[in-house]
């Protein structure tokens, strides 16, 4: 799904004049390094609105085709009040916004955290965005002691393969979702395990 050229303008004139985020320390800040030159990754105490508004757009365009596969509506409302709660994660490539990640602690579980948005632009897909992200994220929820990442993902998403090169394990199925689950340990954060060639 293509994004309209008004997201498009908001993005080039509110993300290439000044810096994405203030320099304002997080806990999670100093964890979250950047796994390449390409990609940068923040993790900003609190998220401006324009980029809160940059962030919903993507999560409702990439949401929009699964949705309405299961004759469902975005209900911005409620993403609003979800992530109000929740830790962003927000990759750039090259200082342009790329895409984004939302954790929550303890959902589940404690300790644990739950990756609630896992959205990227098209430009990042395949390329090491979503891989970028998780491991910032994993190697974040290891050292904060979390015993397990779980995340909750549509069963037709292409991102399940990802999650699962990473170790994620589907646990369930709940509203045509896979509830997966990693339990955490020193390989958590050595990244995908390669594809097999069979």
């Amino acid at each position: 799904m293509r994004l309209n050229a008004n997201y498009n303008r908001l993005m080039l004139e509110t993300l290439e004049p000044r810096p994405l985020m203030p320099a304002v320390a997080s806990p999670m800040r100093a964890r979250a390094a950047a796994p390449s030159a390409m990609w940068s990754i923040d993790c900003p105490a609190a998220v401006p609105r324009r980029i809160h508004r940059i962030c919903h757009e993507l999560a409702r365009a990439n949401m929009g085709p699964y949705l309405a596969a299961r004759s469902l509506i975005w209900d911005a409302a409620a993403w609003d009040e979800r992530t109000a709660q929740r830790q962003f994660w927000l990759l750039t490539e090259h200082g342009k916004f790329a895409g984004f990640a939302t954790t929550q602690r303890d959902r589940y579980a404690r300790p644990s955290l739950h990756i609630g948005d896992l959205q990227l632009l098209g430009a990042a897909r395949q390329r090491g965005g979503g891989t970028a992200l998780l491991n910032a994220i994993l190697t974040a929820a290891l050292a904060d002691g979390c015993q397990f990442v779980s995340l909750n993902v549509f069963v037709d998403n292409p991102a399940v393969r990802l999650y699962a090169r990473f170790g994620f394990e589907n646990i369930c199925i709940e509203d045509d979702k896979f509830r997966m689950y990693k339990p955490l340990h020193d390989r958590a954060v050595r990244g995908p395990v390669p594809e097999s060639s069979n």
